[in-house]
């Protein structure tokens, strides 16, 4: 459809009154449901009936339990531009393209990642095409509320994202469940999954690449890993693999090991990381949410080289409080030589630096803006 039309229908359906306790969702520019949108959505349909919730996604998106619960919107609709137009409230977690805001419309942008390893747009902005920058631009100056875990988070979304609106420093919704750590609710994720309680789990999730064709998911080892996590650990150890939402899974490498367990199809990220043991990635912000646990993470980078002579990091990823690998041999001595005490420590003088706050009450925190905005009080 042409920015020109979709403008047009935007005029059109702005005609129609607002819905004052609609509320419009979207994650991952409608590819996942999931994400801290998805944490607060599934907060209001438990605890706010009044509320009416609509989902933008992809056809290709399978909800999977979450079907029939809420309205579901086709991202390639005429429909998706009347909600969007009629919504009081919109909450997204990625930049987005040809959308108007009408006055008394509120955006709450929840981002996807607190505290990002990579360079963001305005810390790199030769990575990007000049229409993405004016995207990230345009969206900042539309939105009324960001949120963040951390003075780096703060930070990071005023330089990097030029917004220079209000910031919910409470923490994350979707890292509510790992900094609670309820045991019966592991359980039972652990069984909807399809997990064994007799089994360690741990999870590799690298992030996305500027081409899907350069993400090589078999250049780790898996069996070697296996061998060193029983070695260091003990126990018996199975792999989850979790590609990025936004990757092509048509174009990028496949998993040649049988025996690693493929979750990319699970939406809700932090579900998994409340049931694993301990989670390898490469340059993705994943990490940063799991230290919360202080459980064992580390750094699996095999094309760091020229991944940091691309993009960078807004941190020296030997800065961080976990461990560094560039091939399979240090990874290997980096399990191996994993020692609890020091990573602890790590962990707590990374979090008291930046002032990072998860407190397990990030969803209420967002929800209690929300009722703000459709209760007028």
């Amino acid at each position: 459809m042409k920015k020109s039309l979709i403008h047009l229908l935007y005029k059109l359906f702005g005609l129609f009154p607002l819905k004052n306790n609609r509320i419009v969702f979207s994650s991952f520019d409608n590819a996942l449901c999931g994400g801290n949108p998805r944490t607060i959505s599934d907060y209001i349909l438990n605890n706010r009936k009044d509320y009416e919730v609509i989902w933008i996604l992809d056809k290709s998106v399978d909800t999977g339990e979450m079907s029939g619960k809420y309205k579901r919107v086709s991202s390639h609709s005429v429909k998706k531009i009347y909600y969007y137009a009629t919504a009081r409230i919109w909450i997204d977690s990625h930049h987005f393209c040809n959308r108007w805001k009408r006055e008394n419309q509120f955006l709450i942008q929840t981002w996807h990642a607190a505290i990002p390893l990579k360079k963001i747009e305005g810390h790199c902005p030769q990575y990007f095409s000049p229409s993405h920058i004016r995207q990230v631009y345009k969206c900042s100056k539309m939105t009324d509320y960001q949120i963040s875990n951390s003075d780096i988070a703060t930070k990071l979304l005023r330089e990097g994202m030029w917004y220079d609106g209000p910031v919910i420093q409470k923490g994350m919704p979707v890292n509510d469940c790992l900094v609670k750590n309820d045991e019966s609710v592991i359980s039972k994720l652990k069984q909807n999954i399809g997990l064994s309680d007799d089994i360690n789990y741990v999870l590799y999730a690298p992030t996305c690449r500027q081409s899907d064709a350069e993400d090589k998911v078999n250049e780790l080892d898996y069996d070697r890993l296996v061998k060193n996590l029983s070695k260091r650990f003990g126990g018996i150890w199975k792999v989850l693999y979790r590609g990025h939402p936004i990757a092509d899974a048509s174009k990028k490498e496949s998993l040649r090991n049988s025996d690693v367990l493929d979750v990319t199809h699970i939406q809700k990220v932090q579900d998994i990381l409340c049931v694993v043991d301990i989670v390898i990635t490469d340059y993705s912000s994943i990490v940063t949410d799991y230290m919360v646990t202080g459980r064992p993470a580390f750094l699996f980078a095999h094309d760091y080289v020229t991944y940091k002579g691309r993009r960078d990091f807004i941190i020296p990823l030997e800065d961080l409080p976990f461990s560094l690998a560039e091939d399979n041999d240090m990874l290997e001595n980096n399990i191996l030589n994993f020692d609890e005490d020091i990573y602890l420590n790590g962990i707590h003088s990374f979090m008291k630096e930046w002032k990072l706050e998860e407190t397990g009450t990030g969803t209420k925190v967002i929800v209690s803006i929300i009722d703000r905005i459709i209760r007028g009080r």
